[in-house]
């Protein structure tokens, strides 16, 4: 039986926000109507100043932002990630891979500091300033991992934070011993260290990292086999994920002031392709 989106956010929001539940009623919009054009919003449009419909476009950009400050776009797709395994066979938790997406940035007025720096140039894309997306993905295009940092960031030191991210444990004895297969993790040159190769070890999985020519440091550089370039080759699921995901105006150029909004977003449009294949 296919579960409405709306009810989910319906729910979520109820369970966050239990204090002013009497409130929804009584204002103008129903709760479900914001959620409705905030969808709509995501799909169709970047610009605030370009969005044109019967919600005024002040009060929408303010819910937005309440529901950012509640979390409920990250408790959103965490609640339809749960409801996705719950339906679908875990056995697509077998191949994990791991990529970067580079997102330019353009009206993002929140400055770089000690600790905050998601927006840094990037030499590799023009030199232009933005933050970066890191994800995790099952077998099935499923992220299963988020992070967004500053642009300029090397992707292996994106990796613990991304890896500690995880929504779902599949090295916990619930997905690990019931399906009593091999997991494999996937990885370009980026995330070619032996601390990446050893914390993925001692999680009892194998990793399949491209070698990276440049990282002298590693005297036992060892190449892919024929098995592993196979196996390899389903690391494309990641990069394809990304042109599914920058279908979606809202996350082809950061257009949002803070870099909060625009993960709110993030987890917004996840939700959204994730809530397809349910």
């Amino acid at each position: 039986m296919k579960i409405n989106l709306l009810n989910i956010m319906f729910n979520v929001y109820n369970k966050l926000n239990k204090k002013n539940i009497k409130y929804i009623h009584t204002q103008k919009y129903h709760i479900k109507d914001y959620f409705k054009e905030l969808l709509l919003f995501s799909r169709n449009s970047t610009y605030w100043s370009r969005y044109k419909r019967y919600i005024n476009v002040k009060t929408l950009n303010n819910k937005h932002n309440e529901f950012v400050k509640m979390g409920l776009y990250k408790e959103v797709y965490n609640c339809i990630l749960y409801l996705y395994y719950k339906q679908h066979n875990k056995l697509h938790l077998k191949y994990q891979s791991i990529d970067s997406l580079f997102v330019k940035n353009k009206l993002c007025i929140m400055k770089p500091t000690f600790d905050n720096k998601q927006i840094g140039r990037n030499k590799f894309y023009k030199n232009k300033k933005g933050l970066k997306i890191t994800t995790i993905i099952d077998d099935n295009y499923v992220p299963i991992s988020f992070s967004v940092n500053y642009g300029n960031s090397n992707d292996a030191k994106l990796f613990d934070e991304t890896f500690n991210n995880l929504l779902i444990n599949p090295f916990s004895e619930k997905y690990y011993k019931l399906n009593k297969y091999k997991q494999y993790f996937l990885g370009d040159s980026g995330y070619d260290t032996l601390y990446i190769r050893n914390i993925l070890k001692n999680k009892k999985i194998t990793p399949i990292i491209d070698i990276n020519n440049r990282n002298t440091k590693d005297i036992n550089k060892r190449y892919l086999t024929k098995i592993e370039k196979k196996k390899y080759i389903k690391r494309i699921k990641v990069e394809n994920y990304f042109g599914i995901l920058t279908q979606y105006p809202k996350m082809n150029i950061i257009i949002e002031k803070t870099i909060k909004s625009f993960e709110g977003f993030l987890f917004l449009v996840a939700s959204n392709i994730l809530y397809n294949k349910i």
